[in-house]
């Protein structure tokens, strides 16, 4: 078994002169066994930020602020000293430059789990530094007016959930509308939404503005309207665009990105 920690209990210098590290006491919010192997752990916002064992099968905790190292073997509401940065030692069996993600009960592996959260990448057999890369996912897909208004579902396959989104959307001229372009910018952090747009149509109309909750807005030449979108749900794998306005014809295009 570990060592049990206590609260009269203090980091050694070697600890403490680890490369990169940056390590502070806190509140275990559950029971904690890093025995055998540092466990990754995330700050519980619903507990008073108390670390608790990250694990890839949810959403709510498939996220790594951290790891419990150096063999402690903690209760549940007592000190515990947790790891933010820099190099993690006490691994086993890692694969030297191997990539590394989140996996059940606090554990880590080069096979990503359900919920996908890269954590590092092992500089050695026993030791991982801590660097979770961002992921990016990007993709197209278009809505035609004649569809009206309504919700349309795009599967991102991100494996997290999205800290930050953008549209990049133009609706294709159709009928009448030779020379006519209209173009919409937006961006999401969460469901907090903004957008630039501009509209020009044939040299005699130029005009540009930016709307607020909404991720795209299309406008017509007297800055109305005619197609735009909100976010109404995001996901891990999908995020859902409400289309809000549908006046006229043709179509609008739009490039996504998503960011975790």
């Amino acid at each position: 078994m570990g060592h049990q920690w206590a609260a009269a209990d203090t980091l050694t210098s070697a600890r403490l002169k680890r490369t990169g590290a940056n390590i502070h006491t806190c509140t275990s919010g559950e029971a904690i066994n890093a025995s055998a192997s540092p466990i990754a752990v995330y700050l519980d916002s619903a507990d008073n930020g108390e670390p608790k064992i990250a694990s890839s099968a949810a959403d709510s905790t498939a996220i790594v602020h951290g790891f419990v190292a150096d063999a402690q073997n903690v209760a549940n509401n007592v000190e515990v000293f947790v790891q933010f940065s820099g190099v993690v030692a006490g691994f086993t069996g890692l694969t030297a430059g191997g990539d590394y993600y989140l996996s059940t009960a606090g554990a880590i592996s080069t096979t990503a789990g359900t919920i996908i959260y890269p954590i590092g990448i092992a500089i050695s057999t026993t030791a991982l530094w801590i660097s979770p890369t961002p992921k990016i996912a990007a993709g197209q897909d278009s809505r035609a007016i004649a569809s009206s208004t309504g919700t349309q579902t795009i599967t991102h396959n991100l494996g997290t959930l999205p800290k930050l989104i953008k549209i990049t959307a133009m609706k294709v001229p159709t009928g009448g509308e030779t020379g006519d372009h209209k173009t919409s910018v937006g961006s999401a952090q969460s469901t907090s939404e903004r957008c630039t747009w501009m509209t020009a149509i044939d040299g005699s109309v130029d005009i540009a503005g930016q709307t607020s909750g909404r991720i795209i807005d299309i406008k017509n030449g007297s800055s109305t309207t005619i197609h735009d979108a909100l976010l109404s749900s995001i996901t891990p794998l999908t995020f859902i665009l409400d289309w809000q306005t549908a006046s006229g014809g043709g179509t609008t295009y739009f490039e996504w990105e998503v960011y975790g």
